[in-house]
């Protein structure tokens, strides 16, 4: 499979989007198994973004260019929030 399956996770649904030319020949076992790594990611990112796995584990899962994507932007959303509360502290 020259693509990967996206997977779309929505409160009422779960969506499956894949290559067109790809169809027919995609087998059950192939889609499941794509379908499983996609949501063995989104559960490693959450877990991640909860705190109850650490940088290294998620390099270990999702890749090092991902894995790192996602920790500079918790970083950097971590930083803004507690810029945002100081801020605001220092306006009352």
């Amino acid at each position: 499979m020259s693509e990967t399956i996206g997977v779309t996770i929505t409160g009422k649904k779960i969506v499956l989007e894949f290559p067109r030319e790809e169809f027919g020949v995609l087998e059950p076992r192939e889609i499941e198994r794509e379908v499983l790594n996609d949501l063995r990611r989104l559960k490693a990112v959450k877990e991640f973004s909860l705190g109850k796995i650490s940088g290294r584990e998620l390099i270990r899962l999702l890749g090092p260019e991902k894995a790192l994507s996602i920790i500079e932007a918790k970083k950097i959303t971590e930083e803004s929030v507690k810029r945002a509360i100081n801020e605001y502290k220092a306006s009352l």
